[in-house]
């Protein structure tokens, strides 16, 4: 799937290149194909032989010096429609010539293999040629909507009596999804979903309590926080990642630097 190709056309190519270079890159298992030492060993060679092939591309795709071309960038869509898309005419009536696409996706996207050009991270990236940078971090706080019934915001039922609008169980490695868990493992749950605008919405609506980050919560008029005490510790660093021959060329460097000012800025402002 990702290399757009058929099974059969992968499979081809593979023993190719076991009889050309002489020895077996994966042992076949009924569950699949399991990596020899001898490719692990090798696979520090080949992805650099990726990241140069990667990084001719871009010297040659940039040798017009202007801020012009398309960036890519990958973020959680709420992130991107409620931080960075108001903000985004400023940066088009500097750079006219620039022009910005979302990778709006909840999983990671592979910079090495050019899904993205930027990405806003979660975690510091482990391996390929890439360069972050930690650009702050999010505090969250329990938000409900102003209108919720049977909710009053100034004398709040305990978090356990709650009724829940949370992450979706393939986000549980989320800050805020274990800490709901752990605090309220019994609780109502009435709705999860691995869309955080929807969440959003949610809590809007008045179905239910959420562990919203605040700089994405404030900017609702129609939430409150409740019990902000049992929860003022908890926090998520986020990072601002780019594929190391990509990030001081000018149309990157121009949506690296305001991507960053822009979550700093809402880290900062993101006050109780």
């Amino acid at each position: 799937r990702e290399l757009g190709l058929n099974q059969s056309t992968v499979s081809r190519r593979l023993t190719a290149l076991e009889t050309e270079l002489g020895f077996r890159l994966f042992d076949r298992i009924p569950g699949g194909l399991v990596p020899t030492t001898s490719a692990l060993d090798a696979l520090t060679s080949a992805e650099a032989m990726r990241s140069a092939a990667h990084r001719l591309t871009a010297e040659l795709q940039d040798r017009d010096q202007r801020v012009a071309g398309t960036v890519r960038i990958a973020m959680f869509t709420q992130l991107a429609r409620t931080l960075v898309v108001p903000r985004l005419p400023e940066l088009l009536t500097a750079h006219p010539g620039l022009r910005i696409e979302f990778v709006e996706s909840t999983f990671v996207s592979d910079l090495a293999r050019r899904e993205a050009d930027l990405a806003v991270r979660l975690v510091p990236p482990q391996s390929g040629d890439l360069v972050y940078k930690r650009i702050g971090s999010f505090g969250f706080g329990v938000y409900v909507s102003k209108h919720a019934s049977g909710v009053d915001p100034d004398r709040p039922p305990p978090l356990d009596a709650l009724r829940w609008i949370r992450w979706d169980e393939s986000m549980s490695f989320l800050p805020e999804s274990q800490w709901q868990r752990q605090v309220a493992p019994s609780a109502d749950v009435v709705l999860t979903s691995m869309d955080q605008g929807t969440i959003l919405a949610a809590v809007e609506a008045g179905l239910g309590a959420a562990v919203l980050a605040i700089p994405l919560a404030q900017r609702h008029p129609n939430l409150v926080e409740i019990h902000p005490e049992s929860i003022a510790d908890l926090s998520q660093p986020v990072y601002l990642v780019a594929h190391r021959a990509l990030r001081h060329l000018p149309r990157y460097d121009v949506a690296w630097r305001f991507i960053a000012q822009l979550l700093t800025e809402a880290a900062e402002e993101a006050t109780r």
